[in-house]
């Protein structure tokens, strides 16, 4: 509905940019015309504005009302960000700049510290078995883990060897995903990402893989933000792809 896209909108624009959308929507809508879609700059964003047009169009309605809806919507979306915190995460050498936690560390620490849920994203995984142990206490405490691995060649993926049977083997109780039924813009593409997410509320985004190597040896850098919208919106997006087959639940 027309509220649900403003949310979307709001979330996504600055305040600024709400501004000069809902400018644009008003002329658009006492001109009969859609042009606002236009002028914003993803197509996700275009498709919602051209929905609340669509839905606006013709129809009695309050756009001070409407406007105030994405005003607090938009408010609400900048205070969450306001109270987030972001810190920096490294493996490698260290300077004299920074003393940034490891990116082990960081992954045991948000393991340890999960009440309900977790998800891991990784290219691959291998010799973490430190972290395996961890997920392992973790559901015994009734931690729901959902991880998603890219899969083998024989099960549409880039890899040799099928590391989501691998980790299955040591973390049975785990959910496992593959990204197999690939549209064709992303035929040949793999898992790539590495996020690893706690309770909707911490996430890690790092180039580190779910590997020894990645934990202990390489240079790697990423980002832990605790609170705020990312981590929730991070979840989401991962809880969308599922619901719409995208990534699948593997049976073997």
């Amino acid at each position: 509905g027309t509220k649900e896209a403003l949310t979307e909108i709001a979330a996504t624009l600055s305040p600024q940019s709400l501004e000069k959308f809902l400018v644009g929507l008003r002329s658009d809508l006492e001109k009969g015309i859609n042009r606002a879609s236009s002028r914003l700059n993803t197509v996700g964003l275009r498709t919602l504005s051209a929905g609340v047009f669509s839905e606006l169009n013709g129809n009695d309605f309050d756009f001070g009302e409407i406007a105030g809806f994405a005003r607090g919507a938009s408010a609400a979306f900048e205070l969450n960000r306001s109270q987030s915190s972001a810190e920096f995460v490294w493996t490698g050498p260290k300077t004299s700049q920074v003393y940034p936690r490891r990116s082990e560390q960081v992954l045991l620490d948000l393991i340890r510290e999960a009440k309900s849920e977790l998800l891991l994203v990784s290219f691959v995984t291998i010799n973490v078995g430190n972290i395996y142990e961890q997920l392992n206490a973790a559901i015994a405490q009734s931690v729901k883990v959902s991880v998603l691995l890219e899969s083998s060649k024989q099960r549409g993926g880039r890899l040799d060897k099928d590391q989501v049977a691998q980790m299955q083997n040591i973390v049975p109780n785990a959910k496992f995903y593959r990204w197999i039924d690939r549209s064709s813009e992303f035929i040949d593409g793999c898992v790539h990402a590495k996020i690893f997410v706690a309770d909707r509320s911490a996430a890690l985004i790092t180039s580190a893989n779910l590997t020894g190597n990645a934990m202990e040896k390489n240079m790697e850098a990423g980002v832990l933000v605790r609170g705020g919208r990312i981590p929730t919106s991070v979840s989401a997006h991962f809880d969308e792809l599922i619901q719409r087959g995208v990534i699948k639940l593997s049976t073997a």
